[in-house]
């Protein structure tokens, strides 16, 4: 006689310290959101290889191959490629800047709650979040805090806002109502390693051509202002640049 076959116990399985629902939604959401950035980015480098965008949707093997090469890029990799091909295609050096800015921004809130450790909150409704880093310049160190699912939806939601502007770097402004506004609040800006711009606030002129520095920038938007519009206020403050 054979014996019956014994019955298969259960796999072991680890629970998290932290079984709220909305915290796992609210990272999963995030994780979506990001890999969904990194996809905009490669589509657009892709595009940004050819001279004449419109041809790239025709090639679908050069999509191949750009996918075969982009495919194992760090997040960081990809930003670099992305802000050197936006200024090889001359994209508006404004727009790029704030580009560049939020892409380092999102990526680096990205990391704090992905490589994090959780645990109980000190109160109803928030998680503990914690990480310890150990750099050349501090050594060891612990970090801590207090965090609610709403907290990384709305991480989630900026990294959405990054995925658009990449995706309407080159378009127009009425692509996205409320993408650029914030360009309003540039005048000064660099347009390449050493050549400088500005743009009036209030009137929209530009200088004749590009300024040698930042300096030179300055000083011809403030004989512009003085000349075009001398019973507006002076601005305080340093203008805002793009670096």
């Amino acid at each position: 006689m054979t014996e019956p076959d014994k019955p298969k116990r259960p796999r072991p399985k680890l629970e998290p310290k932290v079984r709220d629902q909305e915290l796992w939604q609210a990272l999963g959401q995030l994780t979506v959101c990001y890999a969904q950035l990194e996809d905009q980015l490669q589509f657009n480098i892709w595009t940004m290889l050819h001279k004449d965008g419109s041809t790239a949707l025709q090639e679908i093997d050069s999509q191949w191959v750009a996918r075969i090469v982009l495919a194992h890029q760090p997040f960081k990799s990809l930003t670099d490629i992305f802000c050197s091909l936006c200024k090889l295609r001359h994209a508006d050096p404004r727009r790029l800047e704030l580009v560049r800015k939020d892409l380092v921004r999102v990526s680096d809130a990205r990391n704090k709650y992905v490589h994090s450790h959780w645990d109980w909150g000190d109160k109803q409704g928030t998680v503990t979040r914690s990480r310890h880093t150990a750099r050349a310049k501090d050594g060891l160190e612990f970090k801590d805090e207090q965090v609610t699912p709403a907290d990384i939806r709305a991480v989630a939601d900026d990294i959405g806002f990054v995925t658009l502007r990449v995706g309407g770097v080159f378009g127009p402004g009425y692509y996205h109502p409320g993408l650029w506004d914030d360009i309003s609040k540039m005048t000064i800006f660099r347009v390449a390693p050493d050549r400088w711009a500005w743009e009036c606030s209030t009137c929209g002129a530009k200088p004749p051509g590009l300024l040698r520095s930042q300096a030179a920038a300055k000083t011809d938007y403030e004989a512009h202002r003085r000349e075009a519009h001398p019973e507006a206020p002076k601005q305080r403050g340093r203008p805002k640049k793009a670096t």
